[in-house]
């Protein structure tokens, strides 16, 4: 359980260094492929979120999914990835 604890408390040093890393290097220029479940409270704001720190994003939903998308469909998470690559 530590572990998992010690992923929520390192978030607040996640994020300086992120925002440190974006102000020197810049948006990230390589293809960025985001696929949140269509049900997920967090799929409304985090194609967003991802264009904060990218230049090239393509955003789809997955449906018949919530937050754990590989495990409740991962046929249609394959095939969007793979259509992507």
């Amino acid at each position: 359980m530590r572990a998992g604890f010690e992923l929520y408390r390192a978030f607040p040093v996640d994020v300086e260094r992120n925002w440190d890393d974006l102000k020197r290097d810049g948006k990230l220029t390589m293809p960025v492929l985001e696929l949140p479940g269509a049900a997920s409270a967090f799929a409304p704001f985090t194609e967003g979120m991802m264009r904060e720190v990218a230049k090239d994003v393509t955003f789809r939903t997955i449906e018949r999914a919530n937050h754990w998308v590989p495990e409740e469909n991962a046929k249609a998470l394959v095939s969007a990835i793979t259509d992507f690559l």
